[in-house]
């Protein structure tokens, strides 16, 4: 994990000025990668406060990525379609980070790739995976000057009260 977070990180100042000014930002990821996109785009909803979605990569590909261009960008999470899927982002100029355990893949254009280790587990396969995301939330969240923000909008019906004890 260590030297996958010292790779991601010295990635960042590419992907934070690839991402900095995005009007939105997808995440793409199939089967157990659904789950760590899903997460990813919470995060940077969240901390940076750009639109964000997830999407399963095949369903991604049959119309959401249709609205995508120089303005957005998109995470992916994959080893399969996931690296055509990049290429082609890159081939109409939206950024893209793609998060895969391929080595026939490089950063070219507005596309920057993260490699991590393969992985039997997926479970382990999705702790890696999403640590670049985090990376790139964190990022994101500095660039719009959110480093130390609350939540616009607190919610007092989300957390589970502490049990009273009598």
């Amino acid at each position: 994990m260590s030297a996958l977070l010292a790779i991601a990180q010295a990635k960042m100042p590419r992907l934070r000025n690839l991402f900095h000014d995005r009007r939105a930002i997808d995440h793409v990821g199939a089967c157990s990668s659904l789950r760590t996109a899903d997460g990813a785009s919470l995060l940077i909803r969240e901390s940076a406060r750009i639109p964000a979605g997830a999407a399963d990569t095949r369903h991604y590909l049959h119309g959401p990525m249709e609205a995508m261009d120089s303005r957005t960008g998109v995470v992916i999470f994959g080893d399969a379609r996931e690296v055509e899927l990049a290429r082609q982002l890159d081939g109409i100029g939206c950024p893209s980070l793609l998060i895969t355990a391929r080595e026939d893949i490089d950063d070219q254009g507005v596309l920057t790739v993260i490699r991590v280790q393969p992985q039997k587990s997926r479970i382990a396969r999705g702790i890696l995976d999403i640590l670049p995301a985090q990376l790139l939330a964190a990022e994101l969240s500095d660039a719009a000057g959110l480093t130390d923000a609350k939540f616009r909008y607190p919610q007092t019906d989300t957390k589970l009260r502490p049990a009273v004890v009598e």
